[in-house]
């Protein structure tokens, strides 16, 4: 079947026919239509007019039906439909199972100009303003939030051959992108250091109090204190999200956790895992696309996630807002449940919560201490536990006559690899001398073992009898029988019954009467 389309333009008179192959809104090819067209604008620019998108900017000899383009754009940015699995299910709809123009018809809609439409379509629907605009977080500052979608998506670095495993990102509170790159290798800090230099370079200058949300913070910011990055480190407080503070130790819980830190409000911290839970379906389609049609791909998804961020920021703001209202009135409430039994007025309630907050944090900053103590320690310990068990083998090698053969060959190499070892070691602590049993740095180093465990003893003896405070106070709340006093029973033995043998190796240790528990 052959069709005509003539194109007929009031200011210029010159036209010219010629025999094109279109592909209609179903799919179906139609060879030999005659297009007649004017000589004052370009044929593509024609073919746009009649709704075919040529597959060649110059001289086309085959165009498609742009409806057919906008249903492969738009299932594949919000189904994740594949272009085979597109062309696959438009021939099942039309009965086209065994046509020849199947394989054809992929090849095409794989092509580079349907990827130029795809481009395209992004351009007029999301940026109808300006081709190089940006999107912007319509309810942050305006010199706070720009993610440069407009360069991204027309990319045309069309000879990149790089192996990309990933790709990183920052988002504002908003869930709005902000920058997104690429990763060449598994994450690393060094990506984490650079958005953060990013970030204080486009701020600076500009009243900004940076927050700044990241699964391991605590890592980071060790990252950055270990290499004296106080620009970093001054402008910026970090947090790690809600979510994935609970896989941290209790001191990032307290420390970085968003609800105890002023000026992160009610944010979770998640946005960006809400971003890659849509971006990960298109890993299918895009693992086996080009570097360049994969970055199209990414940035026309992140723009079209972004623009309907956009269009419902209105109702996200006022949901936010009713949910803070209801979090300030239920933590007030239960505050005050928590307290009534002390009869205390407003002043005297923030006070109480001041000291709680005080005892926690002395709580971990005494744990921290030990484990310092412990780190600073260790190796010296080390050397001296090495120490003694050399000095100790030697005394029995002085006995060989009572020892076999096998024996004394087992006992002169376990010897001698101490000795290597303690070699390294006094090397590494700049011992000039070996230790002598009664030499006072043996003996100090001994005493400062002793010490570090009983630090370490009473520390775990305190959160033993934290944890069981804790359970008797759940465990006064549920009347007998039920089956959550039963599991607090439960672990109220089982934390009662350690606590009584942690005093018990306390006190067995050799320590006076008065330090005795």
């Amino acid at each position: 079947m052959t069709k005509t389309f003539k194109r007929t333009c009031d200011t210029c008179h010159q036209s010219h026919s010629r025999g094109l192959t279109l592909i209609d809104e179903k799919g179906r090819v139609h060879q030999g239509c005659t297009v007649t067209m004017c000589a004052c604008e370009p044929e593509s620019a024609s073919l746009l007019r009649f709704g075919f998108w040529p597959l060649s900017p110059k001289s086309p000899v085959i165009a498609v039906s742009t409806q057919l383009l906008d249903w492969l754009h738009y299932l594949t940015l919000e189904a994740q439909v594949s272009v085979q699995n597109f062309v696959d299910t438009l021939m099942s709809k039309e009965g086209l199972f065994f046509s020849q123009n199947l394989t054809e018809l992929r090849r095409l809609m794989r092509g580079e100009s349907v990827s130029e439409y795809r481009v395209f379509k992004t351009t007029i629907s999301q940026f109808p303003d300006q081709l190089e605009s940006s999107i912007q977080c319509p309810a942050c500052p305006k010199e706070c939030s720009s993610f440069q979608a407009g360069d991204i998506i027309r990319s045309k670095n069309k000879t990149a051959k790089l192996t990309y495993t990933g790709v990183f990102a920052a988002a504002c509170r908003h869930e709005i992108p902000v920058k997104m790159f690429n990763l060449c290798h598994g994450e690393r800090l060094a990506y984490a250091v650079h958005m953060l230099n990013y970030l204080l370079d486009y701020c600076a200058g500009k009243e900004l109090n940076l927050h700044v949300l990241y699964d391991i913070s605590c890592v980071l910011q060790r990252h950055l204190q270990k290499r004296n990055n106080t620009r970093v480190l001054e402008a910026i407080q970090f947090a790690i999200p809600v979510f994935h503070s609970y896989g941290h130790k209790e001191d990032c819980q307290v420390c970085l956790n968003p609800r105890r830190l002023k000026g992160f409000g009610l944010v979770d911290g998640e946005q960006l895992e809400r971003l890659w839970s849509y971006l990960r379906l298109f890993a299918k389609t895009t693992k086996e696309m080009t570097p360049s049609h994969r970055l199209d791909m990414l940035a026309m998804a992140v723009g079209l996630y972004s623009h309907k961020k956009q269009l419902g920021m209105d109702k996200y703001l006022v949901d936010k807002l009713n949910r803070a209202v209801l979090v300030f009135q239920s933590s007030g409430e239960k505050v005050d449940a928590l307290l009534e039994e002390f009869h205390l007025d407003d002043t005297q309630k923030r006070e109480m919560l001041d000291l709680w907050k005080k005892e926690e944090r002395q709580m971990l900053a005494e744990k921290k201490t030990v484990r310092h103590l412990l780190d600073k320690h260790d190796i010296k310990e080390t050397y001296v536990r090495k120490l003694r068990t050399y000095y100790f083998l030697r005394e029995q090698m002085t006995d060989l006559n009572s020892l076999g053969d096998v024996e004394q060959e087992k006992l002169s190499e376990q010897v001698s690899g101490l000795n290597e070892d303690l070699c390294a070691m006094e090397v590494r602590l700049k011992i000039s001398q070996r230790w002598q049993p009664g030499h006072i740095e043996y003996q100090t180093a001994l005493l400062n073992q002793e010490e570090a465990k009983k630090l370490e003893m009473l520390h775990k003896i305190r959160l033993l009898a934290v944890e069981r405070d804790f359970l008797v106070g759940v465990r006064s709340k549920y009347s007998e029988g039920q089956s959550v006093a039963n599991r607090v029973t439960v672990a109220l033995r089982r934390v009662s019954s350690a606590l009584t043998k942690k005093v018990a190796v306390f006190n067995s240790l050799g320590f006076s009467s008065t330090e005795a528990l």
